[in-house]
């Protein structure tokens, strides 16, 4: 995976690499003060430079490539979205991909590939396998939500919105890791994942057997917030998607809420 800048070690080692530069250049001009006080003036500007090369280009370091974003699709993220809750407010416990442990509930021949929260929330570790062409996109929820009106009764897109809102606000972790890069996305300065406002309200199919909180079947209003992207096709090969997301504030329950999603993934 390509990024603007590199690893955060990497970065902050050449940001140390430019602060021992100048540092260097600056002793060549101090020789006649004492070990002591070079010593003690090199480490004082080297830890100022590193402080301002650091927070000057944090947001560069992890603003994601734009080469990396499906930008025809990222300008409809929205819409996307709305597909995914749609999907999964509308399939039946087992065969729905938020509840999937292996992969086998994912469906590999849309453009995005669309990767599922986990829906349990309990943390444990979830691994997904899936085999796709390298032709198609793919759809990652890093921390998301829906929040309905069966799970609320009584309460309008408005007040559905609100708890949606209340709920991503209260985020602890929106880590995403491809192949052997992570990110914090929790962490952008514009918070350019996060969906602006949530969106909704939306009517959805309720089937039968639906995930739990969603009963009787028929149709219901959702809202849906959270932070996602899509990413360009991957490359051919094996690749790892990881997925760990935590919020203090559950909409459904009180309690935290925290899932770690694995996608083990083939490109042919």
């Amino acid at each position: 995976m390509r990024w603007i800048g590199y690893s955060v070690s990497s970065f902050l080692s050449i940001c140390h690499n430019h602060a021992c530069n100048v540092i260097f250049s600056i002793s060549l001009r101090e020789n006649h003060c004492s070990d002591t006080d070079t010593r003690l003036k090199k480490e004082l500007i080297q830890h100022r430079l590193v402080f301002y090369l650091y927070s000057t280009y944090s947001n560069v370091l992890l603003m994601m490539d734009v080469d990396l974003l499906a930008s025809q699709y990222t300008e409809h993220l929205e819409e996307h979205v709305q597909k995914y809750w749609t999907n999964l407010c509308q399939t039946s416990k087992d065969k729905n991909p938020a509840l999937d442990l292996d992969g086998s509930n994912h469906k590999v021949d849309t453009d995005p590939v669309y990767c599922a929260c986990d829906m349990t929330g309990n943390g444990v570790p979830v691994i997904r396998y899936l085999n796709i062409s390298a032709d198609k996109s793919i759809f990652i929820p890093v921390n998301d939500v829906g929040v309905s009106d069966r799970e609320h009764p009584g309460e309008d897109a408005n007040d559905l919105k609100r708890r949606a809102k209340k709920d991503e606000d209260s985020a602890t972790k929106v880590k995403l890791t491809i192949d052997n890069d992570d990110y914090d996305l929790k962490d952008f300065k514009n918070k350019k994942y996060r969906i602006g406002n949530p969106i909704g309200p939306f009517e959805v199919m309720i089937p039968a057997n639906p995930i739990d909180g969603l009963e009787p079947p028929g149709p219901a209003m959702v809202v849906a917030d959270g932070y996602y992207l899509i990413i360009k096709p991957l490359p051919p090969g094996d690749h790892t998607i990881r997925i760990e997301a935590g919020v203090n504030e559950q909409h459904k329950k009180p309690g935290a809420w925290y899932e770690d999603v694995t996608y083990k993934i083939h490109v042919t």
